[in-house]
């Protein structure tokens, strides 16, 4: 949630009533949940628990003290004025921190994942990790969004 607070919002400071990095991050997990239009990512948050909605950080509503997702109108405007460039590169840098981190210890353990998924001993001096991501969302089309070049 923290890599998601450096995307800039686009929103107007006046009536914003869900924070950024909450309807961000509820909208990725929806996605890689399998969600694949902005109305599945909106049942999805519907759909979620007051445990996960308080995980993401979602407001309490001062009536029912109850904490409330945005809705479908909501995640659809963000995605429609949303800077798709900066948040590629925040989780562009979000990546590659986790995969250095995981090379680091992986070195301090000695092992690594084979092709097959089981697990090999290996040197320490096996280079790091990189990633390269390019995280397509094509909710306004209304085609599955793709993620590919996860390595």
């Amino acid at each position: 949630m923290a890599a998601l607070s450096q995307v800039p919002d686009p929103r107007d400071a006046r009536g914003i009533r869900h924070r950024l990095p909450t309807v961000l991050g509820l909208a990725l997990a929806a996605v890689l949940a399998g969600s694949v239009s902005v109305y599945a990512v909106g049942q999805w948050i519907a759909g979620c628990s007051q445990k996960t909605l308080k995980a993401f950080g979602a407001r309490v509503d001062p009536v029912t003290g109850r904490y409330v997702g945005p809705d479908e109108k909501t995640v659809r405007g963000l995605c429609a004025r949303l800077d798709g460039d900066a948040l590629d590169a925040v989780l562009g840098r979000w990546l590659q921190r986790r995969a250095d981190a995981a090379a680091r210890a992986r070195a301090r353990v000695g092992v690594r994942p084979s092709r097959d998924g089981k697990a090999r001993r290996r040197g320490r001096t096996a280079p790091p990790l990189r990633v390269s991501s390019k995280l397509v969302l094509t909710v306004s089309t209304g085609y599955p969004p793709v993620i590919t070049d996860f390595y």
